[in-house]
């Protein structure tokens, strides 16, 4: 009989997002398959957001109500249930700060069209015409490989192939098996890969180096445009001569760029395109 960890099932089990310990000090949460198979050892980013699903007016609703209704507002419908096991949460003016989960709604919709959510908990706070709120679907549903972009969420590892449309059980904390790209170091942190899709390359951030011209500049230099250097984070930016010694830099503070997320660090490094052993610390 196989591990809980390793069961695939075309029905739900359990909520999705539940979470499952393994005494070997692995943990494990609940989590539905995208449209596309899945390889062992692949790292898995949520579904992202539908911006056309997000500050959505409300309907006038008082505290205690089982439901809140919103207007599609951009022509985006949905599909029925498509936020079930997830959350809407009001996100501006009145009973903002308050996120409810969501039981169920209906299909359909376009512009202008009024949406019915239902939700687990009453509400806390009487809404108005003027609240509004945005749909969010449960992290764990729909995951899928990602892009290999900074702002993909990510939602742990697949221990196991899962064919499309499947629920399983996707590693988020504890030592994990993960496609390797590039050279990884024991105990040196993991980032998402940015040239090879559902694999971990070792942690690293693109910063600012000062230009070292031999002259000493210790006021009033003038920056000039240096070498250019890039981030899939941001924009490219332009790295200055800024003619200063490292003791004034504080004089530019804010010169940085955004670090990428830390997935954990190598256990056990193989080469390129192998399996290799990490510790995994999303959850």
């Amino acid at each position: 009989m196989s591990l809980l960890i390793y069961n695939t099932s075309a029905t739900q089990e359990v909520p999705l997002g539940e979470e499952f310990h393994v005494p070997t000090n692995r943990v494990y949460r609940y989590a539905r398959n995208g449209s596309a198979s899945l390889a062992a050892g692949t790292v898995l980013q949520a579904t992202r957001p539908n911006d056309s699903h997000s500050n959505l007016v409300c309907a006038a609703a008082p505290a205690g109500a089982s439901a809140i209704t919103v207007t599609l507002d951009r022509g985006d419908p949905t599909t029925v249930d498509e936020y079930k096991n997830g959350y809407i949460y009001v996100n501006d003016q009145d009973g903002a700060g308050y996120t409810y989960d969501v039981t169920g709604h209906s299909g359909g919709g376009g512009e202008d069209t009024t949406k019915k959510i239902d939700i687990k908990d009453p509400l806390v706070v009487a809404l108005t015409t003027s609240s509004q709120a945005t749909l969010i679907k449960n992290v764990y549903d729909g995951l899928n490989i990602p892009f290999g972009d900074p702002w993909d969420i990510i939602a742990g590892v697949v221990p196991v192939a899962v064919a499309a449309d499947q629920y399983f059980w996707v590693q988020v904390r504890g030592p994990a098996v993960v496609l390797q790209q590039g050279g990884l170091f024991a105990g040196r942190g993991i980032m998402l890969s940015q040239s090879k899709p559902g694999a971990v390359e070792v942690l690293k951030q693109v910063i600012p180096v000062r230009q070292i011209v031999g002259v000493e500049h210790r006021a009033g230099s003038v920056a000039t445009e240096g070498p250019r250097f890039q981030q899939t984070a941001l924009e490219e930016r332009i790295d200055y001569d800024l003619g200063v010694d490292a003791e004034v830099l504080s004089t530019y503070a804010g010169k940085a760029t955004i670090p990428e997320r830390v997935l954990g660090y190598c256990i056990n490094p193989r080469v390129s395109e192998e399996y290799a052993l990490v510790y995994l610390t999303l959850s």
